[in-house]
């Protein structure tokens, strides 16, 4: 029984780390923009949803026929826990 448990908990983890929340690129003034993506839980690290949020910084300057240049990128610390999750928010201009 223990075992199975042990299992089941571990597929939990495995499935969820990978998921994230994501804020979709908004406008935030004077030609830039903000992309802020958190993690689902508080297993997964910070390097996916870093990736991610540069990915959508990048098609999204790409539909407009542009490249993008970080202005800013600002990362919350642990610990991860009670809903305080791994967070990014990148601030980016269209160049």
């Amino acid at each position: 029984m223990k075992k199975k448990t042990l299992i089941l908990i571990g597929f939990v983890v495995l499935m969820s780390s990978g998921c994230s929340e994501k804020s979709g690129v908004y406008a935030s003034g004077s030609g830039t923009h903000s992309i802020t993506n958190q993690a689902a839980t508080g297993f997964s690290g910070k390097q996916d949803i870093r990736t991610n949020a540069y990915k959508e910084a990048a098609v999204y300057c790409k539909q407009k026929g542009k490249d993008f240049k970080v202005i800013k990128m600002d990362e919350n610390e642990g610990p991860y826990i009670l809903g305080k999750y791994p967070r990014v928010t990148l601030q980016f201009r269209c160049i």
